[in-house]
């Protein structure tokens, strides 16, 4: 995850650039890329995680009355 944080702020910050000449679209690879897929490959749960915090929680009616 610090992979990921620190080559997203390169790329932000424009130290590094997203696309070179030289290289190509490498530097977008190997500082946003790589480390997504290698976070994806250890945590496969970890996208549903995030979208289960992001997404508004329902209370219903019946669970108020209930409770």
């Amino acid at each position: 995850m610090l992979w990921l944080l620190s080559g997203g702020a390169l790329l932000l910050t424009t130290l590094v650039p997203l696309h070179t000449e030289l290289l190509g679209w490498t530097p977008a690879f190997w500082l946003l890329g790589a480390p997504l897929v290698v976070l994806l490959v250890l945590e496969p749960a970890l996208p549903r995680q995030f979208l289960a915090l992001c997404r508004p929680r329902r209370h219903t009616l019946h669970a108020a009355v209930w409770h």
